[in-house]
């Protein structure tokens, strides 16, 4: 599979330039999450890159570093978050520099968004990142809540519970019994707009959640939550 890049003038209005693709890992389209207690669904997309951030890496000169990540199926039974850093150029094909994936055995990850925090120091590789995602599962028992990942230089991923969710959920899109629940795809994740020379520095992270009350079949009722994730 393969995606491609394009151009932008000195304004910052973008064109369409040669197109200069970068070939990735295979992308299998991930199973909808099932959640306790129902047997509603939600939907975890079809592979689709929802969310990149452009950002200066200081491991690489100061060049530019693109992470963008897709949701992907875990075997047959759950979902995995894969994701990609690239060196993007402008006039040969990206490269792609690393990828990975963050997976929960009988759990579905999904909804994902991914940044570098951007630290500035001597000991940097341009390696810490953060990526901010759904999780739901009923072999698990876990209602839609808020995760975190995080990897520091390079070291295995560590996980971190953003905000629990307190009930299962279904809306007025998904009523019956067995309907796919419309699920966000917009999640989101930004670096420090002004990292600290000798310190770790934070990503902003956005996602959803499902609140402590009773679903409604005429509203979407889920909730939003903003965090600060330091690697």
């Amino acid at each position: 599979r393969r995606i491609r890049d394009g151009d932008c003038t000195s304004t910052g209005a973008p064109t369409r330039g040669t197109v200069r693709a970068v070939t990735i890992p295979d992308t299998p389209v991930p199973p909808n999450a099932r959640q306790p207690g129902v047997s509603q669904l939600l939907d975890t997309s079809d592979t689709r890159m929802t969310q990149a951030v452009l950002a200066r890496n200081p491991s690489r000169k100061d060049g530019f570093s693109l992470w963008t990540q897709q949701t992907i199926a875990n075997g047959t039974t759950g979902s995995q978050i894969q994701y990609y850093e690239m060196r993007p150029y402008p006039s040969m094909a990206p490269v792609l520099m690393r990828t990975g994936k963050i997976a929960s055995s009988g759990s579905f990850l999904f909804n994902a968004a991914i940044s570098p925090d951007r630290r500035v120091n001597n000991v940097d590789t341009g390696k810490n990142f953060v990526v901010g995602y759904s999780a739901s599962s009923r072999t698990n028992s876990i209602n839609p809540k808020i995760m975190a990942a995080s990897s520091i230089d390079g070291a295995p991923v560590t996980f971190k519970a953003i905000k629990n969710g307190y009930r299962p959920y279904w809306d007025f899109s998904c009523t019956n019994a067995g309907d796919i629940c419309r699920w966000g795809d917009y999640s989101g994740a930004a670096p420090d707009p002004a990292p600290q020379n000798g310190a770790f520095s934070a990503v902003g992270i956005t996602n959803q959640w499902s609140p402590d009350e009773a679903m409604s079949a005429t509203h979407a009722n889920w909730r939003s939550w903003i965090a600060q994730v330091i690697p």
